[in-house]
């Protein structure tokens, strides 16, 4: 369905949360508030990460706590980042904003279009380390290694 990905945002940091996804309280049962220990510069609740960003750390924790506030409202789907969400929306939308400039083809993410254009260029980044393989894609080289260790592709 063509939505306008407006439609499609939901942000439920306010609702009750998804009892699905683990709880701060339920990994850990004393946290201190995430302050800034040094002027400028906030800390990680359950590790040494620190950021003088609080929402880096804020989205970093999330990482602890399972929390995903962003979701779908086209089929539910949470996430971490807004930016994920945004992302994700495109596959409902059909929204491809990233052409590439040889031969047009378009992409609904940045990263998906740098992937393609390695087709032109001939770039193949990922080496396999047991042979001479090299490929463009770092699943192809992940697939390609199964074979050495004598698993199914």
């Amino acid at each position: 369905s063509n939505l306008p990905a407006e439609a499609a945002f939901q942000d439920d940091r306010d609702s009750e949360s998804d009892s699905s996804s683990p709880t701060s309280g339920q990994l850990i049962e004393s946290q201190p508030t995430t302050q800034p220990r040094h002027e400028g510069t906030y800390h990680c609740k359950f590790c040494p990460y620190c950021s003088r960003n609080l929402y880096q750390v804020t989205r970093h924790e999330r990482t602890h706590t399972g929390e995903k506030p962003f979701h779908c409202s086209v089929c539910k789907r949470a996430f971490t980042q807004i930016s994920n969400l945004q992302m994700h929306i495109r596959t409902h939308t059909g929204e491809k904003p990233f052409s590439c400039k040889v031969c047009q083809k378009a992409f609904p993410t940045s990263c998906s279009l740098a992937i393609h254009k390695r087709l032109h260029t001939g770039e193949r980044p990922y080496q396999c380390g047991t042979c001479e393989g090299d490929f463009s894609q770092r699943c192809h080289l992940l697939r390609h290694e199964r074979t050495h260790r004598g698993e199914q592709p």
